[in-house]
């Protein structure tokens, strides 16, 4: 029997909701459609370089998109310009890094891992911790440094979906 993927389709909006993206897969095919509402355009562009997305949003200004992608079986954060169509690979390591939003004016991203420090790349793991949990974490856009800034560490608790209520605050 078929089995339905149901992580299909990831809706995003830009703030101000001039324009809507979605992402979904068509035979083993990963798409991003674009839609202008303004003008009402429509723009379809087939993802070669991964093999599922598992998260996204806009930047403020609409011309950026982070996704949480997964690419030869690693789950990792990456900023999509849609002007150039360029990728950029932000996070590459063993851990899981899911639900990345943009935060402080689209010049750092949120997203949760089970990462156990507060760096990218570090540690060569070939098998995860009995707590596998999720925690939040903070990329800096504007400096790019390795070095991110842990936002929770609650063991045992997996902590997904991170939003920023007010300019220090995150929920």
């Amino acid at each position: 029997q078929l089995e339905i993927d149901r992580s299909f389709p990831l809706i995003a909006w830009q703030a101000g909701g001039d324009k809507m993206a979605y992402i979904y897969e068509h035979k083993s095919e990963v798409y991003l459609c674009m839609l202008d509402l303004i003008n009402k355009k429509t723009e379809k562009i087939r993802f070669l370089k991964f093999d599922k997305i598992t998260g996204i949003d806009f930047s403020d200004n609409g011309r950026t998109i982070v996704l949480s992608a997964i690419r030869k079986g690693q789950s990792d954060i990456f900023t999509y310009d849609i002007p150039t169509r360029k990728e950029k690979q932000l996070t590459f390591d063993f851990w899981d890094d899911i639900n990345p939003r943009f935060s402080d004016y689209s010049t750092k991203i949120l997203f949760s891992s089970n990462r156990k420090r507060d760096s990218l790349g570090v540690g060569n793991r070939t098998e995860l911790d009995a707590s596998n949990n999720y925690d939040v974490f903070q990329y800096d856009l504007e400096t790019g440094s390795p070095k991110l800034k842990r936002l929770s560490k609650t063991p045992f608790i997996n902590e997904t979906q991170a939003q920023q209520y007010t300019k220090d605050y995150y929920t």
